[in-house]
């Protein structure tokens, strides 16, 4: 129990403190981490298809990003998504009447934002925007389900409308910034990923030209063996999950007499009579299905490496995200003017939104333009204070007499 509970996690403490070392330890250089990753996670994002200039599509695209626009879709997927968890077996007909009313209803508010979008994003917007080519694939699998009358296309409809709920995510201000971070987070996932395979890899390696040949025991056998390769990365991944491995690591330590060491006349009688003989002696084989009394030095750390610390990676990242995911959502509560403790994830999108007006779509600002730029910033890197004015500081009169 102690070193299940304690010793064991040591390895965790020392994952963590690495990732702690290594983005530094005073409020400096946290601080700077912290606005490197805020500036990668808000910078401006720009469109790949320009929306429609007309003057119907501007007021469309006022509406839909308004704040009750997207309180009435979000409580329709969610009034949806009730009645769609009050489905059961063998409904009454009164049920089933509803039902089909409700799916109609909803079906139909959807496909009126599809219009809405298309209107005032165009076709372009769908592929901007990847929540709105997935409230069009909906409404293309509603549809299809509705012409042909298939049960199967409208169970595969109905399965996406459920999860149209994460859309509320959006308006969950921590909830999104958490996914936001997650995704952002996927390459380091890769890089760790890959790091497990070469040392899963380097494992297995070793234990085909070791235990490759060992006969079958208690665990050891056509579901855990080491005979090559991909048969041994699987036993490994077994290994890792602790699935057993003390029985593996037992099977492994089978000697003579319980074994044969080597297949030859001297431990098989009449071996230079069977049919495998002459092949053997042509390519030179010579093996037997003994195990080794060292195997515990390969399970052992294996063991140790593979679970204590190469998967406690995952928890280190995930720690070292996390701690940047608290401080940016608990940070906006106390974000202050001069960025004492850090700029906030507000104040960073409030500056890119302005580095957007500024930039006519390009992501580059004109040197004519970065007095106006400053202008519109709010301290402490322009010169906009937090009532709206602009004032000029020392440096800021010495750079309007350049």
């Amino acid at each position: 129990f102690i070193g299940g509970l304690f010793v064991m996690n040591l390895f965790v403490g020392f994952i963590i403190d690495g990732f702690n070392a290594n983005k530094g330890s005073s409020d400096a250089d946290i601080f700077y981490g912290r606005f490197g990753r805020q500036i990668k996670s808000y910078k401006p994002k720009y469109d790949r298809f320009k929306p429609p200039r007309n003057a119907y599509s501007g007021i469309l695209r006022v509406l839909i990003q308004s704040n009750r626009f997207e309180l009435f879709s979000g409580a329709c997927v969610v009034v949806n998504l009730c009645f769609m968890l009050s489905d059961h077996a063998n409904p009454q007909p009164w049920f089933e009447e509803m039902m089909f009313i409700q799916n109609s209803v909803f079906f139909g508010e959807l496909c009126v934002e599809v219009m809405l979008n298309t209107i005032a994003f165009g076709f372009g917007g769908f592929l901007n925007d990847i929540w709105k080519a997935f409230d069009l694939f909906v409404c293309i699998g509603s549809s299809v389900s509705y012409i042909t009358s298939s049960a199967i296309m409208g169970q595969f409809a109905k399965t996406f409308r459920i999860l149209r709920v994460i859309r509320l995510m959006k308006m969950i201000k921590p909830i999104r910034v958490i996914m936001e971070t997650l995704i952002i987070c996927l390459p380091q996932l890769v890089n760790i990923i890959i790091l497990l395979f070469l040392v899963y890899s380097m494992f297995a390696v070793v234990a085909v030209e070791q235990f490759g040949m060992v006969k079958n025991g208690i665990r050891i056998g056509p579901t855990a063996n080491f005979f090559d390769w991909p048969f041994a990365m699987m036993t490994v991944f077994q290994i890792i999950t602790g699935d057993e491995w003390q029985d593996m690591m037992a099977d492994m330590l089978v000697v003579y007499p319980s074994c044969t060491t080597l297949f030859n006349d001297e431990y098989v009688y009449g071996w230079h009579e069977s049919k495998g003989w002459p092949l053997y002696r042509e390519k030179g084989y010579a093996f037997g299905d003994c195990g080794s009394e060292w195997a515990p030095m390969f399970f052992i750390p294996m063991f140790l490496v593979c679970t204590n610390i190469m998967l406690n990676l995952f928890i280190g990242m995930i720690l070292d995200n996390f701690s940047f995911i608290t401080d940016d959502v608990g940070g906006d509560d106390v974000a202050d003017t001069q960025w004492s403790a850090g700029s906030s994830s507000e104040q960073i999108q409030a500056l890119s939104e302005i580095f957007k007006r500024h930039d006519a779509g390009t992501g580059f600002i004109s040197i004519n333009c970065l007095h106006i730029m400053m202008c519109d910033m709010q301290l402490p890197l322009g010169f906009r204070d937090p009532k709206g004015q602009v004032t000029f500081g020392r440096p800021g009169n010495a750079a309007e007499a350049c």
